[in-house]
This record gives C-alpha cells, sequence and structure tokens, in this order.
C-alpha cells in the first residue's frame, strides 16, 4: 500500500511547505505516497464523516507517525498533521546513516497483546471445535455474519477438517500478535496445519472484527496438483518451467521460474508446512520449509481451466 503504484506527478513537497526542492507525488494502494528529497518516503491520507475529520501521515524510515483529529464535519486536518510532522522530523536525532535506515523499536517497549484478545482467541477456538450462533453472536461485531454469513463460515470450517483432520492448537508455533488487538494461530492436524487469525476493534468491551481461516487445497483439484507439482519441480534439477503446469497468458513463465529457482536454491530441498491463507479452491499461500530457510509461495490458479493465474515466493 505504501509502495508509488500511480504518478501524480512532480510538485513542491505538501509535507514540508518551506522546502522549495521538488518531490515525486504518487499514489499506492489507497495510501499518498510523496519521496521527499531530504527526507525520503513521506506517506499519508485524509478522512471524514459527518461529525469528524482527520489525517494521518508517517516517516517509514524513521517510525514517526501523526494523527490530527478534528471534531468537525469533513474537518481539514492535513495542514495541522503537516506542521506536526515536520516540527518532529526536523528536531530529532537522525539514524547513524540516513533516513534510509529503518529504526527498531527500542528493547523493551513493543505492547502485548490485550487480555481481551487472549480471552477472543480461546473462545474463537471453542466455535471452531463446535460452532453455536448465540456464541458467534456475543464474540463478533455485526459486520462479521455480513462479511460471511455464519453458514458459510461453517461450511469452511467443515472443509479444514475433512482435508487435514481433527485439529487442535499447534504446540510447536505459538500464537503471534502483530499489535494488541491482533492473533495469529495455527491448527494442527493429522494432514496438515492451518493459519487462523482475529482481529479485534476498539469497542468497550473490544469485539472480534474479523476471523480468516486459510483452507488447504483438496487432493486432485486443479490448486491441489498444481501446487504438487511446483514443490516437486523446485525440489528437482530440471530449471526451466514444466510444460505439465499450464498458465494463463498474461503468466511469464520464464520470469516466473527463475525468481522460484532462485528463491528454491536459497532454500535448499523443501517440504510443505503450514497453509497461511487461501479459500482452497483458487488461492493458496503456503511455507515451504526448506534446508535452510522458511518460504512462503503463494497461487491463484483458475478452478474451472487449471491454468496459473499468479505465483510468487517470499522470505
Amino acid at each position: 500500500m505504501q509502495l508509488p503504484q500511480v504518478l501524480t506527478g512532480w510538485d513542491k513537497p505538501t509535507a514540508f511547505p518551506g522546502d522549495a526542492a521538488p518531490a515525486l507525488s504518487a499514489y499506492g494502494f489507497g495510501l499518498f505516497v510523496e519521496d521527499h528529497p531530504g527526507f525520503g518516503r513521506i506517506v499519508s491520507h485524509s478522512g471524514g464523516y459527518p461529525g469528524f475529520g482527520s489525517n494521518m501521515r508517517w516517516h517509514p524510515a524513521s517510525g514517526t507517525g501523526v494523527i490530527a483529529l478534528g471534531n468537525s464535519t469533513y474537518a481539514a486536518m492535513m495542514a495541522l498533521a503537516t506542521r506536526l510532522l515536520d516540527a518532529v522530523l526536523r528536531h530529532r536525532e537522525p539514524p547513524e546513516h540516513g533516513y534510509s535506515v529503518a529504526l527498531a523499536p527500542a528493547a523493551g517497549h513493543e505492547p502485548g497483546p490485550w487480555p481481551e484478545t487472549l480471552a477472543a482467541r480461546e473462545a474463537a477456538n471453542a466455535l471452531l471445535r463446535s460452532w453455536a450462533d448465540a456464541e458467534a453472536v456475543r464474540l463478533f461485531s455485526p459486520n462479521v455474519a455480513h462479511d460471511a454469513p455464519f453458514e458459510e463460515r461453517q461450511q469452511v470450517i467443515a472443509m479444514i477438517r475433512d482435508r487435514i483432520g481433527d485439529f487442535r492448537d499447534d504446540e510447536h508455533r505459538p500464537p503471534e500478535f502483530d499489535t494488541p488487538a491482533h492473533c495469529r494461530w495455527w491448527l494442527a492436524g493429522e494432514r496438515g496445519v492451518v493459519q487462523a487469525q482475529i482481529q479485534l476493534n476498539p469497542e468497550r468491551p473490544p469485539r472480534v472484527q474479523s476471523l480468516t481461516l486459510a483452507v488447504p487445497p483438496a487432493a486432485g483439484s486443479p490448486l491441489g496438483d498444481t501446487l504438487a507439482a511446483i514443490l516437486a519441480w523446485l525440489n528437482g534439477t530440471d530449471c526451466d518451467w514444466p510444460a505439465a503446469i499450464p498458465v494463463a497468458e498474461t503468466v511469464d513463465a520464464g520470469l516466473l521460474a527463475r525468481r522460484l529457482r532462485m528463491a528454491s536454491a536459497w532454500a535448499g530441498p523443501s517440504r510443505l508446512g503450514a497453509y497461511r491463507a487461501g479459500d482452497g479452491a483458487a488461492s493458496v499461500a503456503v511455507e515451504l520449509v526448506g534446508e535452510h530457510a522458511t518460504l512462503t509461495l503463494t497461487l491463484v490458479v483458475d478452478p474451472a481451466s487449471g491454468l496459473l493465474r499468479q505465483g510468487d515466493i517470499l522470505p
């Protein structure tokens, strides 16, 4: 979201009005991106509704951000947020090698999960074992049922159980928390491991506003066959893209083959690990546990034609 996708031009920097040098301005996926000649990248966006206005902007290289809120309808808060970030960056001590180096958070200052987040994970686990609509209504905010009806969510849970067996918490992988209101954990069955995630909202008390589950592909499905074929190819010696794995016209098979091969050479012989994302029919993101490193392979396959439409591999 913070990478420039659409160039909007060279402008006088909006983040630092006193600077004369022009800045490259662009739009990412939902965020404005500005490459300032002195401070590097600035990311920002405004928002408002009847009753409030806001602006957020941050400097990724130093980990510094500003949020300005105004309690009037569509209040124009960008000017204030700009001045605040300007003041902070001009008066702080820059990193040793300049602003191109990201700063790690100070040791001992990372917040832990909310107690409500830990309790919500236990409640979500209980739902996954034995669904009850009344408990789901208590646990989830109303948008969850709108995003995917409870009946559909039960079908997903049944599909996961069918593909990996009866599951439980993976004792070998502790839960992870990207924020105090977020939890990622793993469900292990005799035939595989899948990732589960929840995100809580800021209500009092907080409620779960999203629950996502990774669904493994079914054996013998186009997605499952493609995944198995790519893994076998990566563990083999042939460098060219396998003719047995058909790709859509929009896919550069040669480029994809080089990218996957380079990553595979770095990681070494691999096996399938935990499923991190995917709907089980058209998309999958799965860990490849190699001899030297673990990679995440993502695939998108047309379930009707079996054509590979997208593929990537990341550390």
